[in-house]
């Protein structure tokens, strides 16, 4: 039997407080024990799991003396909830199968939609971008936090997590791509204040921040990043965050060409005429400044007037 055959429409939401909607109707489903169940069967996505597998999640430190009459209480009580959507709680020799429509769970669509972007971001990263924000959307806060005592829905949350992380991690990737600045450096604070000391998260606001102009702060936040993972773990980025690092000093990671509007407390500088003849005779000067630009978030240059001050600076 498959999803898409029954007539009965039924989704269930994880990414953020446990949700059941039969029909287009949010119902309220209560009891931990109920809504364990429902998460556990929507998330063996349309798999059979067994009765003794379903005993001991539910009831983790001692299962009660009846405890397959204890589980068939809870599945008749969920298929009240279910109401015209009761076809779909299947009833196997041993255990239990939720079939679900292909967008019945909102995981699976974060899947779909993450393999889409995922296929799409070296050609097309608007139109990655497209679909990484449809994903993103889908979350609502974390995953099973209202049942703490269900481990399996625990380490469930963790991968959920990570899935998270992977779709705002090739958003941001896509979005500097596809010149889209609107909220990207607001999107990277708050994908590494999730987790400071995950590297790829520190590398995306760096290059979001330099990317919209920001070089100082990129590098200041490398340097921060840095300072916090030896603190906290004893331990040194990769190799990638001082190339990074180089990179920015150097100008190669220069502001994105902007489609779209800029974040907040981000200001593109009106366009000025560059030199129009080549500097020459500056070589190590320019080389000194870059390489305190790897390490300093301010650099003031100074000199008597006339000796090219502003030519250097720009």
């Amino acid at each position: 039997m498959r999803g898409d055959d029954l007539a009965s429409t039924v989704r269930v939401d994880v990414l953020g407080p446990l949700r059941l909607v039969v029909d287009g109707v949010s119902i309220d489903v209560r009891g931990s024990k109920r809504r364990a169940l429902l998460a556990l069967l929507a998330m063996a996505g349309g798999r059979a799991v067994t009765a003794d597998q379903l005993v001991d999640a539910l009831w983790p430190s001692a299962a009660p003396d009846s405890g397959r009459a204890a589980l068939h209480s809870q599945v008749s009580r969920l298929r009240g909830h279910l109401g015209p959507g009761a076809e779909r709680l299947i009833t196997l020799d041993g255990g239990y199968r939720l079939v679900l429509a292909a967008d019945g769970l909102d995981v699976a669509r974060a899947h779909a939609l993450l393999t889409e972007g995922r296929a799409t971001a070296q050609s097309d990263p608007e139109a990655a971008r497209a679909f990484l924000r449809e994903a993103l959307a889908l979350w609502r806060g974390p995953a099973f936090t209202d049942l703490p005592e269900v481990t399996s829905l625990s380490t469930m949350a963790i991968g959920l997590e990570r899935l998270h992380h992977e779709v705002t991690d090739l958003l941001i990737e896509c979005a500097i791509d596809a010149g889209h600045v609107d909220g990207l450096v607001q999107l990277a604070v708050e994908a590494l204040a999730a987790d400071p000391l995950r590297e790829p998260a520190a590398l995306l606001l760096m290059r979001a921040l330099a990317v919209t102009g920001q070089a100082a702060e990129a590098l200041r936040t490398g340097r921060d990043y840095r300072r916090r993972l030896a603190a906290e773990t004893g331990l040194d980025p990769s190799t990638e965050l001082g190339a990074l690092e180089q990179r920015i000093a150097s100008g190669t990671v220069v502001p994105v060409s902007v489609t779209g509007s800029d974040p907040p407390g981000v200001h593109t500088a009106p366009a000025t005429a560059g030199p129009a003849t080549q500097l020459v005779g500056r070589e190590a000067d320019l080389a000194a400044l870059r390489r305190l630009l790897g390490a300093e978030r301010l650099i003031t240059v100074v000199g008597p007037g006339g000796v090219g001050k502003t030519r250097v600076a720009r």
